[in-house]
Formats: structure tokens, sequence, C-alpha cells
């Protein structure tokens, strides 16, 4: 194992959307949390939330997308007039991501928030929503089945295009005490990420994760292409950003 080599034990955990692991970073039942949206992290340090960004995750969002059942009458995003539309929860890069794609098209939609990727997808395929939500490569199966078919993308929108919109996230006090850690978790995910876009077989063990064949893992590397994680040393990061853009993007690292 990557990790082990680097001398470190992982508890993996998975919550239904960014804006969940917040309370447990704070407390500190949660020591790190990867790929936390970015509007939702400095939203929490603007209201004083002893977070620290210890390094860059994702630039675009090229995984979510919007999807319709195959047999829905709406065909394209200029369909959703009016109709509702998925998201994960208030705050969460799949919220922003929506809310300005919506801005982008000049669509009045109705967001709404269905919770995790699972559910999301409940929601779509029983018409509790027009539209719903989802996350590559959740979802790609039905798209190859033709149950379902994709109306948007987040990597449309244009203002979120080459920014970071994802970070990995620990709070002030683990920073403090476990940077060690930190510094050699952030050593073994660049490896890590390395492996991924490298081995046949990392994609093997992606597919059996996902629950996917492998001829969709394999579509995955394409679309959302190799970009290793840059470490953020200060808080002042945060800060200057806060100072210069807007709360639902970022600059490129």
């Amino acid at each position: 194992m990557i990790f082990n080599k680097h001398g470190l034990n992982l508890d993996l955990l998975f919550t239904g959307a960014g804006a969940e692991v917040i309370g447990g970073i704070i407390g500190g039942s949660i020591d790190l949390s990867m790929a936390s949206g970015i509007s939702t992290v400095l939203g929490a340090y603007g209201k004083g939330a002893p977070l620290r960004i210890f390094s860059s995750e994702m630039a675009g969002q090229p995984e979510v997308y919007w999807f319709v059942p195959a047999d829905s009458p709406i065909k394209t995003l200029a369909d959703m007039n009016g109709k509702t539309i998925g998201y994960s929860a208030a705050g969460s890069s799949s919220h922003a991501a929506l809310l300005a794609l919506l801005a982008q098209e000049k669509i009045n939609a109705k967001p709404t928030a269905l919770g995790g990727v699972t559910a999301s997808i409940t929601a779509g395929m029983s018409g509790q929503v027009d539209a719903a939500w989802s996350a590559m490569p959740y979802g790609l199966k039905d798209l190859e089945d033709g149950k379902i078919r994709i109306i948007a993308r987040a990597a449309d929108v244009k203002v979120l295009q080459g920014r970071t919109v994802r970070v990995n996230l620990t709070s002030a006090s683990t920073l403090a005490t476990k940077k060690d850690q930190i510094e050699r978790y952030i050593a073994g995910y660049k490896e890590a990420i390395d492996y991924m876009y490298s081995s046949p077989e990392a994609l093997k063990m992606y597919a059996e994760i996902g629950g996917v064949p492998l001829s969709i893992a394999q579509k995955m590397q394409p679309w959302c292409r190799r970009i290793r994680p840059i470490p953020i040393r200060s808080s002042a990061w945060i800060r200057s950003w806060q100072k210069r853009s807007r709360p639902s993007s970022c600059r490129r690292r």
C-alpha cells in the first residue's frame, strides 16, 4: 500500500456532501477532508471556523453532471425553465456549479437539494425532480445502457474552468499537532495520483470501488485530466483569496 509505505494507516469515511464533513473537522473526530468544495470551506472559514487548506485537489469540475431519465421529455438544459434540478447540499461544490451554470445559460430552473449521489440518482430516476445531479463514475453504467441522458456538465461552466474548486483541508489544531503526518500524507497522495494515471491495475481497482465496468473506468482518464495536488503552506493564501475573488470561484493555483 502506498500510504503504508509513508508510515500511515488510513481510516476512510464517506460523506454525502462536502458541507457534512466540516463539523467533524472542527470537532476533531475527522483529521482530514479530501475534495471539499472551496466555497463551502471558505464560507465556514469566513465565519470563524478554524479550518486550514493544506493542498489543492481539483481544477474545474469534470466529474459532476446533470441527467434525466431516457424517457424524459427534457432534451437539453434549455428545457429546464421552471423545472426542478438537483444539487447535493447548500454551499457544496455541486450547488455552486449549478448556480453558475444556470446563470451562464440564463435558465430559470429551481435548484433542489437532494443529498449525496445515491439519493440524487434515486430522486432523478423516480421523478422526484426533473433533473438530478451525479458525479462520475456513478450513473455512467446507466448512461451506457441507455437509461439516462446527460443534459449538462459542470465542465461547461466557463467561470470554473481551470480554477480550483475542490481542496484538501484539516483544522488548525490538527495541523499543529500532526503536521508531519499531513506532509507524509501529501507525499503519498501525489504518489497515488501518479499510480492511478500510469498503471492498468489502478483502473481495475477504480472500477471495482466504483462498481462500474472496466470500459467505463477507462473513460475517466480523458474526462478527468491529471492534476497533482499543490501544497498550500499558510492561511495567508485564504485571506488573499477572499480579498480578490468572489466566494464561488478561485484563481488557479
